[in-house]
């Protein structure tokens, strides 16, 4: 009975970065919806949310991805059965993944480098994906399932993402606004930055009063 009870404590608070993760990943998603709409807090929600689940990855990646409890990251038992080499797995895969999440927010939030941000991490996810495929399919192990279900889905955004015009976001946030989204894209290719600065601040001022803000 005691054994039992610790499996159950232990799976618990497995479960809690992995909850986490969910519960941040809909709150951007929800946010992202939402920002459609121009609900007021909404691109706060998006910030937070996004900086939060990329720092999951970055700091927490290892644990996650390994089934290691938040509360026994500092304590050896935890890491039993777990190979070095695993945990350079999880590390490394946790870094691209937190460097997607940051590459999302920049497309959406209409930020420069949001490209180079993406396309970064294809190629380096395209050989954890190879590479998981061939352990699994030989070990079966979970620690690959884990992998492998944020990994693919992850390369499928930013490939996708990375295909669409950097002002896709913004042309169907501001779709009765062209004005604004024109300004916009000037602002990618004028030269004259600070002109180009001045326009877009002008056409959000055009629209607000429409919008009667």
């Amino acid at each position: 009975m005691p054994y039992i009870a610790i499996s159950i404590t232990l799976a618990a608070k497995q479960l809690a970065l992995k909850k986490a993760e969910l519960i941040l990943a809909l709150l951007f998603i929800i946010g992202s919806i939402l920002d459609l709409f121009f609900v007021p807090g909404t691109q706060w929600v998006m910030l937070l949310s996004a900086m939060a689940l990329s720092s999951l990855y970055f700091y927490l990646g290892f644990a996650l991805l390994n089934n290691i409890p938040l509360s026994g990251i500092f304590k050896k038992y935890a890491y039993q059965g777990i190979s070095s080499l695993r945990i350079s797995g999880a590390v490394i895969t946790g870094f691209l993944l937190a460097i997607t999440v940051i590459g999302v927010l920049f497309k959406f939030m209409f930020w420069k480098g949001a490209y180079v941000i993406l396309f970064f991490t294809v190629v380096p996810y395209a050989v954890i994906i190879i590479i998981s495929l061939i352990r699994f399919s030989k070990t079966e192990d979970g620690y690959y399932t884990g992998i492998i279900t944020r990994v693919i889905p992850a390369t499928i955004v930013s490939i996708i993402l990375n295909a669409l015009p950097s002002t896709f976001w913004v042309e169907i946030k501001y779709e009765n606004y062209p004005y604004y989204v024109e300004a916009l894209k000037e602002l990618e290719t004028n030269p004259d930055i600070i002109k180009a600065e001045m326009k877009v601040n002008a056409m959000r001022e055009r629209m607000e009063q429409e919008r009667g803000e």
